[in-house]
């Protein structure tokens, strides 16, 4: 479809307040030389913006580190890309990324998202990791409430998250071999800014969107006494956007969002804290019938309401012995409205309520980082909680309380500088203490234990010159229990776990500008 742009309002309201000093010096003149001038003569002034450690892929104090050979299969997308390709939400910016694959599905599960290779996506939004509802979730993010995404495709790093998907047992099969990790603004300095948009598509009413972001940096300017060097940020966004369609098509969407982002600093310690709210609209597209026509079921979400709360702890011992540890909070609520275009009885509603909490703790130990055998150990543990209730998708019964108890530990060899050897092990099992997808099977799957997921990988970097870098990586995942342990074979077996191997070999040129 043909879409023109008619109006793109960027503006900023408030740049970046600096305190900084100029000085001005004065050269003396002699009042007799009438052909002599003043010089003055300026000091430099450098303004430097505050440096978000915790988005560097190799910083200790990054919550979501990868290992080095696991780089070459991670891509970044920044708040810069994210302004250049102007998307209109978070799928149409996956559509734009390397390895992943994007399917308009249309109806009551909006998008799937494929990673190269095959097996499962977990999304994580700071700290918070999604449900099983996330593409309709992710769908509402506004692009202005995000500072990175990164993509982590055939992952080695296994303290992100669960190796299995968290929520009922039926919740997918299969093990994760990605992850996509979200990460919100934070104010630079005292700043705010508004963007809004205008469009017109061909044979589709007009569409806008608007979107305002505000923030500051505080700072005890004292160094002395226990809250010496106290510094912290606030920030918060107001978004809102209207995709409407019409009744021909039936694929509008709107949603308003707003996000409070909070943070403190002291000395060794730092504490992030996120809360972010949406809530929405979602028409599923109509179908076509076998006759060739216009399906004549109205079907859409009305609302679509998403909460998530999240915090992320980080306590810097030495530069060499960081600990990081997150808890979170997600609520989606949805109501599916099963309507039709030529009959006006009541509305059919559908209620379905999903809930998820956990927290994890992890610890990075580096030893002989001054020496040429640099060695990085990291253990992790992770556990998540999920309830949900009520008909979702094509479950027209959902009633489960389940948790995914998990742990792993990897560990990353230097030698010499040139190359890096690293290998980890993951563990989860989901315990389920109710998952029934029928009212008359409430209680036949309770108190169980399903057999553990585990994934070993291995990896390594070589730095053949300064332009060419070999890496590869091994990984194995042995699902544990085949999703839903009630699902059998026409035989009555059940089905087999899913395993999965990776190698994946890749050389790397960096090029120089000469």
């Amino acid at each position: 479809m043909k879409r023109s742009s008619i109006l793109i309002l960027e503006g900023i309201a408030i740049l970046l307040f600096t305190g900084f000093t100029i000085r001005a010096e004065t050269d003396t003149v002699s009042k007799a030389d009438s052909n002599s001038v003043s010089h003055f003569s300026l000091d430099a002034v450098t303004v430097t913006a505050p440096t978000r450690h915790d988005l560097d892929t190799q910083s200790l104090t990054n919550p979501y580190k990868v290992e080095k050979n696991s780089e070459l299969g991670t891509q970044i997308i920044t708040r810069e890309d994210i302004e250049k390709l102007a998307p209109k939400d978070i799928f149409d910016l996956f559509n734009k990324a390397a390895g992943l694959n994007v399917t308009y599905q249309g109806r009551k599960s909006p998008f799937f998202v494929d990673v190269r290779g095959g097996g499962n996506l977990t999304y994580i939004l700071d700290g918070a990791v999604l449900p099983t509802s996330s593409n309709r979730i992710l769908q509402k993010i506004p692009m202005s409430a995000i500072e990175e995404i990164q993509i982590v495709r055939g992952s080695t790093s296994l303290a992100l998250g669960p190796s299995i998907p968290i929520g009922s047992s039926n919740s997918g099969s299969g093990v994760n071999t990605g992850f996509v990790i979200i990460r919100t603004r934070q104010p630079v300095g005292t700043e705010a800014s508004m963007s809004g948009f205008v469009e017109k598509s061909d044979g589709q009413p007009i569409a806008h969107g608007q979107s305002i972001f505000t923030g500051t940096h505080i700072a005890n300017k004292s160094s002395t006494g226990f809250l010496g060097g106290l510094n912290g940020y606030i920030g918060g966004l107001l978004s809102g956007n209207d995709f409407p369609s019409t009744d021909t098509r039936f694929d509008g969407t709107n949603a308003d969002a707003g996000m409070l982002t909070t943070g403190l600093n002291l000395k060794k310690f730092s504490l992030n804290g996120m809360l972010y709210r949406d809530r929405g609209r979602l028409e599923m597209q109509r179908g076509v019938t076998v006759l060739g026509v216009l399906d004549n079921s109205k079907w859409y979400y009305d609302p679509l309401i998403t909460t998530v709360i999240s915090s992320n702890m980080t306590m810097e011992w030495t530069k060499n012995q960081i600990t990081l540890a997150s808890i979170f909070y997600t609520k989606y609520d949805q109501t599916e409205r099963d309507e039709s275009f030529t009959d006006t009885t009541p509305v059919n509603k559908k209620h379905f309520v999903e809930k998820t909490n956990g927290c994890s703790i992890r610890h990075n130990a580096r030893f002989f980082s001054n020496t040429p055998f640099s060695t990085l150990f990291q253990p992790g543990l992770q556990i998540t909680n999920s309830t949900g209730f009520g008909p979702n998708t094509n479950q027209s019964y959902n009633d489960w309380t389940t948790s995914v108890l998990g742990w792993s530990a990897s560990a990353a060899q230097s030698l010499f500088n040139v190359a890096t050897l690293n290998a980890g092990y993951r563990w989860d099992r989901k315990h389920i203490d109710t998952s029934a997808i029928s009212a008359l099977k409430v209680s036949a799957n309770n108190d169980q234990n399903l057999a553990p997921a585990q994934v070993v990988t291995a990896g390594g970097e070589w730095h053949i010159k300064d332009l060419l870098i070999l890496n590869a990586c091994y990984y194995y995942g042995y699902e544990g229990t085949a999703g839903d342990f009630d699902i059998k074979t026409k035989a009555g077996t059940p089905l087999d776990p899913d395993k999965q191997k990776r190698v994946e070999v890749a050389l790397k040129c960096n090029w120089k500008k000469y």
